[in-house]
């Protein structure tokens, strides 16, 4: 499905930009660095997300792992401390 609107821009990192027409509709200006500068401000934030989001993770994980220590040293307790370093350690 066409939207009727082509890139025809690039920011420096080689990402297309819509053209003129619709930059002036969504931002009221044809000025790219409006873009680049909300596309820059969007990055810090997820990028601060997932920050915020894995030390959260982190201290749910030291907190489960301490619960672990009450159980006896068994195969069962060892695979349960592994899950959480593997669930926190995977890419995707």
């Amino acid at each position: 499905m066409s939207l009727g609107h082509r890139p025809v821009a690039e920011a420096p990192d080689g990402l297309p930009l819509p053209p003129p027409d619709l930059r002036v509709r969504v931002a009221g200006t044809a000025d790219i660095a409006w873009f680049l500068e909300g596309g820059r401000l969007g990055e810090e934030t997820i990028r601060g997300a997932l920050d915020r989001a894995g030390n959260l993770a982190r201290g749910y994980v030291n907190r489960a792992k301490a619960c672990l220590e009450e159980l006896p040293d068994t195969e069962y307790r060892r695979a349960l401390r592994a899950v959480p370093d593997f669930i926190l350690e995977r890419e995707n």
